[in-house]
């Protein structure tokens, strides 16, 4: 699945996210990239072609 997201701002970096390769960043950095995102599309919605039923019924009922 994906919607092509260019960022994610986590706010704190825990023992959880470092295992998905959570990094600190400058605030000049992350306003760079921020600029850089909100300019791109992306689409929360949408899935991968060919995703399987398991895969959209995890990305309709996701919860956290």
């Amino acid at each position: 699945m994906t919607g092509d997201y260019r960022l994610l701002d986590t706010q704190f970096i825990t023992e959880h996210l470092e295992q998905f390769g959570t990094t600190e960043i400058t605030r000049a950095d992350y306003r760079r990239r921020l600029a850089r995102a909100w300019a791109a599309p992306a689409d929360f919605y949408r899935l991968a072609a060919g995703a399987t039923g398991d895969e959209v019924l995890q990305a309709i009922s996701q919860a956290s």
